[in-house]
């Protein structure tokens, strides 16, 4: 329900963001969340594999070879982690009058909706 919650109220703040963008244009505005986005992608995937090996690693006793999984595996495990709702409601949490709030909130939502959305549909050709 809070996630829910998080997303209408998200839903009910966009389209003022992005009828009167806030000093940008469309276009600055769309490039920089594009850019915010790449760079929220690549550190994600960046994270799997020090995640996957440092605790085999450190393990006493060693961890069975089992333990590590597959490129595709952590690739599967990568796409299927859906956060956002900490982020949104941290950017919602914000005060009106701090500068740059509907510019935090649209690249937030604009993160949000690339994992959740964009990169899930690589989903299936990947399990293929």
């Amino acid at each position: 329900m809070l996630n829910s919650t998080l997303f209408i109220l998200m839903g009910l703040q966009l389209p003022a963001i992005l009828e009167n963008p806030p000093g940008v244009s469309v276009t600055t505005l769309a490039l920089d969340a594009a850019l915010v986005c790449l760079a929220a992608v690549v550190t994600r995937f960046a994270w799997v594999f020090p995640v996957t090996y440092i605790p085999r690693k450190f393990s006493r006793p060693p961890a069975p070879a089992g333990f590590l999984s597959s490129l595709a595996e952590r690739y599967g495990n990568r796409l299927c982690r859906h956060a956002g709702a900490v982020s949104l409601a941290a950017a919602l949490a914000l005060s009106f009058t701090l500068p740059g709030r509907y510019l935090i909130i649209f690249l937030t939502f604009s993160v949000i909706f690339v994992t959740l959305v964009v990169q899930v549909l690589t989903l299936p050709p990947m399990i293929r």
